[in-house]
């Protein structure tokens, strides 16, 4: 969404100092190549990352297929008492919001643009089967951004722990440098 933004507003004739991208690999670069895709387990991955309750959910999930792999996510979270409160249609609505994210993704065909790039990446992968571009040390945007614009800052940390304490703080501080330089020379 940020590349986007940050082309169309180009694209109007708007100045655009710095792109931020949060460990992010260009959709594109996937494309049909990802085969057949697990929404329920994806959903339930995505909720659940760096929770031990993965393995567990993975197993319960291995005897179920296609859409039933939401209501018994559903099911085994409320079991587990990870969500007793959980409203199964609101979870539906969740995953309907998420499928429809997923799908426009790979459906998405970003334009090349020249801006300044400043990509935080992480240093570990949350899982094995992310896509190749994930793989790439500009993670795909030299694809679409020239590769001299991109600064890539590795940060501790996986796809999603990035916006948690202390590895956000860290992301904050360095926006921070990057859009306010007057403020780091005052500070130093």
């Amino acid at each position: 969404v940020a590349y986007e933004m940050a082309r169309q507003l180009l694209e109007a004739g708007q100045q655009v100092t710095t792109l931020a991208l949060l460990d992010s690999w260009v959709p594109a670069l996937v494309g049909d190549s990802a085969g057949p895709i697990d929404m329920p387990f994806l959903f339930a991955r995505d909720l659940l990352a760096g929770s031990e309750h993965l393995a567990q959910l993975g197993d319960e999930l291995a005897d179920t297929s296609g859409e039933a792999r939401l209501a018994s996510m559903v099911a085994w979270a409320r079991r587990a008492g990870l969500a007793d409160d959980l409203d199964a249609a609101h979870m539906e609505e969740l995953f309907r919001i998420f499928r429809r994210n997923i799908l426009a993704s790979l459906r998405y065909r970003p334009r090349s643009i020249a801006v300044p790039t400043l990509l935080f990446r992480t240093c570990e992968q949350a899982f094995d089967d992310f896509p190749d571009p994930a793989r790439m040390p500009a993670l795909g945007w030299d694809a679409v951004i020239p590769r001299t614009l991109i600064e890539i800052e590795e940060v501790p940390g996986d796809h999603y722990s990035i916006l948690q304490s202390p590895v956000v703080d860290r992301i904050a501080a360095a926006l921070t440098r990057r859009l306010h330089p007057a403020r780091r020379r005052a500070v130093s």
